[in-house]
């Protein structure tokens, strides 16, 4: 294991790994490098290898020797890389990073007035302690304030004057004492502050030391010079200033020497070092109008020195090109170009001519004609060998990996054998279309990579484990993942329906004799049904899990659905259904000023009427093979409600997009277009890094070496589908069989938020490997990745629903009916419907009901209708902020925060409230006058009743009545739950349980089934720590965070609670590599000292990275 060890790395540190110091800012003289510049061989090394400057020495016999004329030792170029130097400043300088660890123990002023205001007027005091000696602390911290030096009383006896500008803070900083510092620390619970110091004092550093007195600069390699061109990189210009404004100093300070108070030129000119130094470290320096990035910023991100030499480097072997359907291929087959697989394996084919002697010695005679010359000829001239090898030998013969990026789950990358396109002209990869649902791809020019393993042990695990016949299986939830989609269900759809082949009996429709003929003939015991006819999408892809799950070899299974998929293409060509003009025959509203409640009567009136019709939008639909019912409704019915940008529902558009719409109406759909684009363009970027944060937060998290931890704890479910491969309390493996028996049922099941063991989770707790079709879990094996994958992967492929959609969304009409004969009362204020019916009262926005009783007081008969409430179901890209704030623990401002029930018992109302707040716009800084409707509400207990709590009407409305019963924590109006504060307030198996039920209902609402396995790893990830609250030893002060599993002495006293971690602290928290992975390398340097103080289990071989400030 690689070992970090963190230190700061103060001015003695520099020195000591200086070769040198760059004193000028000229690194040109004489069209040599400068002896004292930045790019200097005698501090840096020789440009070239073994060669000096002068030219005296130019070979490795003279490695080691230092050169008398030009004073340059003789070795090779690249210790340039590694060896740095330093600059003296003129006076000490405290950076903006030291700054913000220095106010956390000294009372500094703000750190732009120390650097605008004139530095003679800050001055440093100490106060005394009763002895009156001066003692920088003793219960109290540094003051520093701004004076007039004429304003300084000697004579008071309560202050110790320590100096002027920075040299006072310095002195003052030298005089601490660390260790009765750091128990007052300790005793006042400032945790942050005291883990600092006790870092800082163990590593042999004082507070004097974050301040600066010699500037490192970095190896001339990683930031080089080309003599010939003259160019160099952007971090020099930085450089080049410091030293400049350095030596100006330097110069001030001369002709001044001897003043005890700092002049005006001598205040601005420490001023501008200071920031320039700034620029060099963080960045925001500019150059020629262009920004120039700091150290930091030039490590991390992924462009950084860092991340790209530890993270992530470019591949050899690879390529990328177009994906076409290529139907005739096998299940784990590939077709790639001539021309392509000729340049990539250029190596392999070099080696198949050199073990062929037979060809070498035909061509021996050609002059010149030997070793690579013969290879490279032969490669080059003679397409008859090179085809010979390549059609003879590698075709069939080697794997190849395809990855299509995003690569946001294993399915993204799958292992085929090559075949070679005879067509040599041809450009495109060929992609057999079951495997495009792992990919998610189609073929309207995505394209992917291709990586050719050159290794044994790599083609080895290729055919192991990443073959495309290995993994036909979906690792979200049991089901499979071969896509029998569009051209193919329509071709099965086509020939097993009725309607397409008139006069036909359902046992002699040529799709079903045909695919019982082709059952029968591999031996395989599955017939279809009249009754599973015709067979839409849904129905193809539950006949071919069917068959997977199935007791028969891999290579019958995959033969049986190559044949499928032949037969679909087959009757999709002779059926060929497809739309004409006499299809689009839109319908024409008695009205086009409707209400949502309305549009929907219409619209469900319409769809009816087109069932019965003729025509090809129902079987698209039906077979489910292309489009859906929305977008049949957008082309002949209406375009139906659109979501602005921030989730906002529109009035309904009455046209059809056939008939055509008029400008209010066109405008009015560009909203929910640009909403689509806006969501293609912003949102995915987010989800797929929200993906990255789901992946790294449960890495760590893999399958023990035990098979049972032997826990008595379990957690309680329904039965159903997201259950199949766990394991109950009684030890039975739930299948779809068990399912089909007990849908429904409450069972008990074991758990990985339970699991005693220390080593990852056993495989009892966890279950089976679904991707594996149920296979037993190896021990090691890294479920966390796979279940963080099974969640942002479908999170970021819905988000592009919108953009196929242009923001349409859909409503949902609620009636509300009297139980029995009695009065009802009706009032409106302020945008707010108040409905008194059933001994309830219904308080909803005015936008969403729609009344059918006048206001007042009417007497109405049971079952009579006295309204309809309206809801909008929204979208993915209104839900996954709600998902995202879910998993963060924090509800973001632009999403509403849920009411939560804080006692057990009648939701009360005490009175509606009405004010004017000045609210911002969403999304903007601007601010309006806004009316806000909020109810006053308290929950009369059994006992007591709870403190009162305000609602707002307008943005969090109530999801039941006033007067109905609720439980406490149990969430009682629209918005996104605060998980954290629920936590707080139901026991812990109650929390598990509201918590996989809201955010698998929120995937379950968009068609997308994920096991609740997956949703229980990511929670255990988040409840993986735990708060000291009780502790004896001083490195362990309370309110401290920590891992779960560390091991403390019983000497201790510590006590600890399990916390609920968002995924980002939990991701963050691993190792130094998560923040360069989530691109964090900035936090990680400023925060080292803070976050870092636990580096034991990091801890082996001693490679350390020593950060300059």
């Amino acid at each position: 294991m690689i070992t970090y060890n963190f230190k700061l790395f103060d001015s003695e540190d520099v020195l000591a790994n200086s070769r040198g110091e760059v004193t000028s800012p000229t690194f040109i003289r004489n069209n040599k490098l400068s002896p004292e510049g930045l790019f200097s061989e005698q501090i840096f090394g020789v440009k070239h290898d073994y060669r000096c400057q002068c030219g005296k020495f130019s070979d490795k016999l003279f490695e080691g020797i230092v050169c008398e004329n030009c004073k340059v030792e003789v070795t090779k170029s690249s210790v340039r890389n590694t060896r740095s130097a330093h600059i003296k400043l003129a006076m000490p300088v405290m950076t903006k990073i030291a700054y913000d660890y220095l106010k956390k123990f000294v009372n500094l002023p703000k750190y732009q007035d120390m650097l605008t205001h004139p530095l003679n007027y800050l001055h440093v005091y100490i106060k005394r302690d009763n002895s009156g000696f001066p003692v920088v602390f003793n219960g109290e911290l540094m003051y520093v304030r701004f004076e007039f030096a004429s304003d300084i009383d000697d004579t008071q006896t309560n202050r110790f004057y320590l100096g002027t500008n920075i040299m006072g803070i310095l002195e003052g900083l030298k005089m601490i004492d660390h260790q009765r510092y750091l128990t007052t620390l300790q005793r006042r619970k400032k945790n942050e502050s005291f883990t600092i110091l006790t870092k800082v004092v163990n590593d042999g550093k004082q507070l004097s030391s974050f301040i600066m007195t010699h500037l490192y600069v970095l190896p001339a390699g990683l930031r080089d010079y080309n003599v010939t061109t003259g160019t160099m990189h952007v971090i020099n210009t930085l450089y080049i200033s410091i030293l400049r404004q350095n030596l100006r100093l330097a110069k001030v300070l001369e002709i001044n020497q001897g003043l005890s108070v700092f002049n005006r030129v001598m205040s601005l000119d420490h001023a501008i070092l200071t920031k320039e130094i700034n620029f060099l470290l963080q960045g925001g320096g500019e150059y020629h109008g262009t920004e120039i990035p700091g150290i930091s910023e030039s490590m991390y991100g992924k462009t950084g020195l860092i991340r790209g030499e530890m993270l992530g480097r470019r591949l050899d072997y690879t390529a990328r090109s177009v994906i076409v359907s290529a139907p005739e291929l096998k299940l784990n087959e590939v077709l790639l170009p001539y021309d392509l697989v000729k340049k990539v394996m250029r190596p392999v084919i070099y080696r198949h001519i050199a073990r062929s002697p037979v060809l070498l010695e035909k061509y021996k005679g050609f002059k010149g004609f030997k070793g690579k010359k013969a290879l490279a000829f032969l490669y080059k001239y003679s397409s008859e060998v090179v085809d010979d090898i390549m059609f003879n030998k590698l075709d069939g013969n080697i794997p190849v990996i395809l990855n299509r990026q995003p690569t946001l789950h294993l399915l993204g990358l799958l292992g085929f054998d090559v075949r070679i396109n005879r067509n040599k002209s041809a450009k495109f990869i060929g992609l057999n279309p079951l495997v495009t649902g792992g990919f998610n791809a189609d073929f309207d020019g995505d394209t992917t990579q291709l990586i050719f393993p050159q290794t044994d042990l790599a083609v080895k695990e290729v055919k192991e484990k990443v073959y495309a016949t290995k993994n036909t299986f979906s690792p979200a939830h049991y089901g499979g993942i071969l896509t029998f989609g569009q051209d193919i269900t329509m071709g099965l759809y086509s020939s097993t329906c009725l309607e397409l082949n008139d006069g036909c009996k359902p046992e002699k429709l040529p799709g079903f004799v045909e695919l019982n003929c082709l059952f029968e003939k591999h031996g395989i015991d599955y017939r279809l049904t009249t009754d599973m006819l015709p067979l839409n999408k849904s129905r193809v892809s539950k006949m071919v899990f069917d068959i997977q799950c199935l007791d028969y070899p891999d290579e019958t299974l995959h033969e049986i659905f190559h044949e499928i998929k032949l037969l679909g293409f087959k009757y999709i060509t002779l059926y060929g259904i497809s739309l004409t003009l006499n299809d689009l025959d839109p319908y024409m509203p008695d009205k086009y000023d409707m209400t949502a409640i309305e549009f929907n009567k219409y619209v469900k009136e319409s769809l009816e009427n087109l069932k019965s019709k003729d025509s090809n939008f129902n079987f698209l639909v039906d077979s489910k093979a292309r489009g859906s019912v929305n977008q049949v409704q957008q082309i002949l019915i209406g375009k139906g409600q659109l979501l602005d940008i921030d989730g906002t529902v529109l009035p309904p558009i009455t046209t059809s997009l056939s008939r055509g719409l008029n400008e209010a109406e066109f405008v009015q759909s560009i909203v929910g277009s640009r909403k689509g684009l806006i969501n293609k363009v912003l949102s995915v970027g987010e989800s797929g890094y929200f993906t990255a944060k789901l992946v790294k937060s449960t890495r760590d998290i893999r399958i023990s070496s035990l098979d049972d931890c032997g826990t008595k704890s379990y957690q309680k479910f329904s039965v159903d589908n997201s259950l199949i491969g766990r394991i109950t309390s009684s030890g039975e493996l739930i299948t779809p069989t068990y399912v089909s028996k007990n849908k429904g049922k409450i069972v008990k099941v074991r758990s990985p938020l339970y699991c005693k063991a220390e080593d990852g989770i056993c495989k009892t707790c966890y279950g089976r490997i679904l991707h594996k079709n149920l296979s037993v879990p190896e021990s090691g094996q890294n479920v966390g990745v796979i279940s963080g994958q099974s969640l942002g992967e479908p999170a970021t492929q819905l988000l592009l629903r919108v953009f196929h959609t242009s923001g349409s969304t859909s409503m949902s009409i609620d009636e509300l009916k009297a139980e029995y004969n009695q009065d009802v009362k009706i009032t409106q204020e302020s945008g707010v419907v108040s409905i008194e019916i059933n001994d309830l009262i219904y308080l909803r926005n005015s936008k969403e009901v729609t009344l059918h009783l006048p206001l007042g007081t009417t007497k109405v008969k049971k079952g009579e209708l006295v309204a309809n409430i309206a809801r909008s179901e929204g979208d993915i890209s209104t839900k996954f902020p709600e998902i995202e704030s879910i998993f963060s623990g924090v509800v973001p401002a632009k999403l509403d925060e849920a009411v939560l029930a804080p006692a057990t018992g009648i939701l009360r109302l005490k009175r509606l409230k009405c004010t004017t707040q000045e609210m911002p716009e969403k999304d903007s800084i601007v601010t309006w006058p806004k009316t806000v409707i909020s109810a006053e509400c308290y929950i009369e207990g059994d006992e007591c009743d709870s403190e009162s709590f305000d609602v707002n009407l307008l943005s969090t409305p109530f999801l039941f009545p006033i007067g109905s019963r609720v439980e406490i924590g149990q969430q009682i109006t629209g918005g996104v739950i605060p998980f954290q504060k629920l936590y707080n307030l139901v026991p812990r198996e109650d929390f598990i349980k509201s918590f996989i039920e809201k955010i698998s209902g929120i995937y379950k609402s968009e068609g997308i089934n994920i096991a609740s396995i997956h949703y229980e790893i990511i929670l255990t990830s988040m409840l993986s720590k735990v708060e000291i609250v009780e502790s004896d030893n001083p490195e362990y002060p309370v309110g401290t965070i920590v891992e779960k599993d560390m091991k403390f002495d019983a000497s201790d006293g510590i006590v600890t609670k399990e916390v609920l971690s968002s995924l980002m602290k939990v991701g963050l928290s691993k190792s130094f590599l998560q923040h360069l992975s989530l691109g964090y390398m900035g936090k990680a340097m400023d925060k080292l000292l803070s976050t870092y103080n636990d580096l034991g289990r990091y801890s082996a071989d001693k490679l350390c990275l020593e950060l300059p400030y």
